[in-house]
């Protein structure tokens, strides 16, 4: 029962990997198409929102993690944010 149990968990582990793998192709497609039935115009909010949770994003990393740099660690969050651009980037 226990090698069934596996050997399922590793068949769905699997397709859950394939299906990953292919969402950005999935979501271009979708974009395209509501791209070419409504026009661009229908993808304007879309970008209003996205633009606004980068705003957002950024304003809570400096606002909140800042903070919590200079008063709770007592560091300097330009030398910690100049340190980390990297890995806050991926």
């Amino acid at each position: 029962v226990r090698v069934f149990f596996e050997s399922a968990a590793e068949i769905i582990y699997r397709m859950t990997s394939i299906i990953i793998a292919f969402t950005p192709y999935g979501v271009f497609a979708l974009m395209t198409w509501v791209a070419g039935t409504y026009g661009l115009a229908m993808l304007a909010p879309l970008a209003k929102v996205i633009g606004i949770v980068y705003i957002g994003c950024f304003v809570h990393a400096i606002v909140v993690y800042g903070g919590m740099l200079r008063f709770l660690a007592r560091l300097n969050p330009l030398r910690y944010f100049q340190g980390s651009v990297e890995p806050i980037m991926l």
